[in-house]
């Protein structure tokens, strides 16, 4: 089975805007509205909230559900009645079950909907979720979700509640699993979702009066600093951005990151006591400035593997036919941008320390420098692959994780690497990174800011389908292919879009031009294997903003690359790839 899973075409890839991990899962940005729990049950109020998918319970039927990646049969005894079990069909990395029809077919704004299911599996280690989707046509537009850990026994899911982003629209709900083997299963029954039986959350205390006596001044062009005084009796301070708390710390100074160049924000420092009351609190307001004149700043060794252009570097003895294939298996090409991308959070002395374990392969390399921490804003992406990538630029070091997890306060991944960043940050060979080359998951990415000043001054990285299961090549360490095809790519394999190539005069948006000239002067790394062919680039979901609309890019399917020139493409001989 491979262990680093697919991209997806963009045109299918979910623009998530509000994804909530509860009790026991990933706590995300969007307030959550929990119904009370009486004996280990749901109270009576929300069990009389009428359920809107038909036969949740599946009673002796499967009448109106589905399975994707999945067979589906009845079992019994389910948790209440029959139940239904899901199988995983073939070796995909991910099955679940679905409504045939979407159970509510036009949404007010602002509308709260829960949402709940009973799990249980005989598979060890598979992480069972419950996830509800808002759909604008063909898009969604914000997702909630809760997951738990297999057990052999009935477990209620957390329950949660989604609040509706915008009116006229669709929601679907749907239980699924990440896979770990062949042949795993999970069952479910009472899968649940109802319209809120008029719980609304409780209106929040009126600020205390502001006090004067915080200042916030610009670091750069992504960092501000906020200064305070002391306040007698308080055991904390909370920093908010707007109205996203991106901090906690004991110290009366804290440096916000990953802001957005010549851009204005709003900040509030409240005072806590050590019982969480706010004592006082205080205002200010910084912008930050505009990006160094030498670029938007690029990781990693400057002679290395990301950052030394090709120049006369020769090509593969095959190329052409290399090339060939390549273009063959450019499928639904795409610039990652909310799904299968890498979350990026830059941390500071005040975050939590965590120590990480890896849950999936023991071979992992988190803990090399021991425990770090982690930002309390930081948010995996929420594909199956999970990427979150955390680094510490004082220290130059970097953490990778693969399916990363947090559970309450605490984080799990599933693979991944710490490692440091005055060279290459590639893993070692015989680890488990996290990605299928083992590279650092900062190398390559397409970041906003490198689109918005026009130029990235490094290598890119990609993932295709059909990479060759034949070994890898130098920088990759690690390989996972799918085909012994002669004129597959190997993992580590560096690819240039032709230099002779008048970019410019192509009619494709601006940014794909950005990223052609990048294509020629650098190339790209082949990092992983998936069902389409795509750029990697960075998913904002730590920054608490989304910096690909302020370049023009914040809608689905923006970052399609159908017009590309990837027939124009050649081989490099990977002897002097490192």
């Amino acid at each position: 089975m491979k262990r680093f899973p697919r991209s997806v075409a963009l045109a299918l890839i979910a623009t998530v805007t509000a994804t909530v991990w509860v009790a026991g899962a990933e706590a995300g940005a969007a307030s959550e509205l929990r119904p009370a729990f009486v004996g280990g049950k749901l109270s009576s109020k929300f069990r009389r909230a009428e359920s809107l998918p038909p036969n949740g319970g599946f009673e002796n039927s499967l009448v109106g559900w589905a399975g994707y990646n999945a067979t589906l049969s009845i079992v019994s005894p389910g948790a209440s009645g029959a139940a239904a079990r899901v199988v995983l069909e073939g070796a995909a990395e991910d099955f679940s079950i679905y409504p045939t029809a979407r159970p509510v077919t036009s949404t007010a704004a602002g509308a709260v909907y829960d949402a709940r299911a009973s799990v249980r599996s005989l598979t060890p280690g598979l992480r069972i979720c419950l996830r509800i989707r808002e759909w604008a046509g063909d898009s969604v537009v914000g997702s909630a979700q809760a997951c738990a850990m297999s057990t052999s026994e009935w477990q209620l899911l957390p329950a949660f509640g989604y609040s509706v982003v915008g009116g006229g629209h669709e929601l679907d709900i749907y239980a699924y699993a990440l896979s770990v083997g062949a042949n795993d299963s999970f069952d479910v029954d009472e899968i649940s979702l109802a319209v809120s039986a008029g719980r609304t959350p409780p209106p929040p205390p009126p600020p205390p009066p502001p006090a004067i006596g915080l200042t916030a001044t610009a670091v750069d062009h992504a960092h501000i600093r906020l200064d305070w005084a002391a306040v007698s009796g308080a055991a904390s301070y909370r920093v908010s951005r707007g109205a996203l708390a991106v901090g906690t710390t004991t110290d009366t100074t804290f440096t916000d990151t990953l802001l957005w160049a010549q851009s204005s924000y709003a900040y509030r420092v409240e005072a806590l006591s050590a019982s969480g009351a706010t004592l006082s609190a205080v205002s200010g307001s910084a912008a930050t400035s505009v990006l160094p004149a030498g670029g938007f700043p690029r990781p990693f060794a400057a002679n290395g593997v990301w950052n030394k252009p090709i120049g006369a570097a020769p090509l593969h003895p095959r190329s052409a036919a290399l090339a060939a294939f390549f273009a063959s298996h450019a499928i639904n090409p795409n610039l990652t941008f909310y799904s299968y991308g890498v979350s990026v959070s830059e941390t500071r002395p005040s975050d939590p320390l965590q120590s990480v374990p890896c849950i999936r392969f023991v071979n992992c390399t988190l803990g090399a420098f021991g425990s770090f921490r982690i930002p309390t804003t930081a948010q995996a992406d929420p594909s199956s692959d999970g990427h979150l990538a955390i680094y510490d630029p004082v220290a130059g070091r970097e953490w990778d994780m693969w399916q990363a997890w947090k559970s309450g306060d605490s984080w799990s991944a599933g693979a991944g690497a710490a490692v440091s960043m005055s060279g290459d940050g590639i893993a070692a060979a015989n680890t488990a990174s996290g990605n299928a080359a083992n590279f650092p998951l900062l190398g390559g990415i397409v970041r906003p800011e490198e689109l918005l000043q026009g130029r990235i001054d490094h290598a890119l990285v990609f993932m295709m389908p059909q990479v060759s299961n034949l070994g890898r090549v130098c920088p990759a360490t690690h390989s996972v292919g799918d085909t012994s095809h002669p004129d597959a790519l190997k993992q580590g394999t560096r690819i240039q879009l032709d230099p002779g190539l008048n970019v410019d005069s192509l009619a494709i948006p601006a940014w794909q031009k950005t990223i052609g000239r990048a294509l020629q002067v650098y190339g790209a790394y082949l990092r992983d294997s998936s069902s389409s062919l795509a750029i990697i680039g960075e998913n904002p979901i730590s920054r608490g903003y989304d910096a690909w609309a302020l370049v023009g890019l914040g809608e689905p399917n923006a970052g399609l690359m159908r017009g590309f020139p990837w027939d124009r493409f050649r081989v490099l001989d990977a002897a002097t790839n490192c």
